[in-house]
């Protein structure tokens, strides 16, 4: 769900356990009184890459905040006390930092484990398996013990989202684009869905490329309409890059008319 959301100073309250005694900073919906100005998408089909969208955000109140208003709060459900002693569920910044740091790990290391790259990336994780791997010098040894490290991230990330715990996935019966029934995946929060385009892209050796417009992350699949030499995410990017090239065609006529040269 997309609605407007701001930064507020909250007290968290006990439920949040005790990691989040030091959250002063919270992320809150601003109007809980008209649900129907909310948006609602499907990330997972929609934004396959958004879990690369969230590791490039500037890890500050303004980045977070820039993704939220345009994504979606993540939902971790973690609750705070509003000054009039209001409690409401919303995101902390040390929570935020938290999943970021952990997501944009994890995306280096995808990235460092294709292109058979893994020392560097490795030497930014703190882990007794890598560690001893490291002093080994063998490739062999550091790219299994980095495959280990990115199962246990991602399951201890996927399985650690809200205060129910547990899976992130939900399986329900919805209508398609056809109007038929059918069973369909989905998460139950943003967070959720980003930790399980991670790990499918773990899983399936998924290709990404920037878009050639907007320079937004697109997951380059069949599966979603992107064959291999797709170069913009949308419709619209492949428009605009058009229009942005006649208008340099345009342009650059004018100037050369006015040198003289036809």
């Amino acid at each position: 769900m997309i609605g407007a959301v701001a930064w507020f100073d909250a007290v968290p309250a006990k439920a949040a356990g005790p990691q989040c005694e030091s959250d002063k900073r919270w992320l809150f919906p601003t109007d809980l009184s008209t649900p129907d100005a909310l948006q609602s998408y499907g990330p997972l089909v929609d934004t396959p890459a958004l879990f690369r969208t969230f590791a490039d955000t500037e890890p500050t109140e303004e980045g977070f905040l820039t993704f939220v208003n345009q994504y979606g709060m993540l939902g971790t459900g973690q609750p705070a006390l509003m000054p009039g002693n209001q409690f409401l569920m919303g995101d902390s910044l040390s929570r935020m930092e938290s999943e970021h740091k952990a997501l944009t790990q994890v995306v280096h290391m995808l990235d460092a484990l294709k292109s058979r790259r893994v020392e560097a990336a490795a030497q930014q994780v703190a882990h007794p398996i890598i560690d001893r791997a490291l002093k080994t010098g063998r490739y062999s040894e550091l790219r299994e013990a980095c495959v280990h490290w990115l199962k246990v991230t991602i399951n201890e990330r996927m399985g650690n989202i809200g205060p129910e715990k547990g899976d992130p996935l939900i399986t329900v019966l919805e209508l398609d684009a056809s109007g038929n029934l059918r069973l369909q995946q989905k998460t139950r929060s943003l967070l959720g869905a980003l930790w399980v385009q991670c790990a499918r892209a773990a899983e399936g050796d998924q290709v990404f490329r920037r878009c050639k417009a907007c320079r937004g992350w697109m997951l380059i699949s069949p599966d979603v309409g992107k064959r291999r030499q797709a170069i913009y995410c949308s419709a619209v990017c492949k428009v605009r890059a058009f229009r942005s090239r006649a208008r340099k065609v345009i342009d650059a006529r004018g100037v050369a008319r006015k040198r003289g040269v036809k």
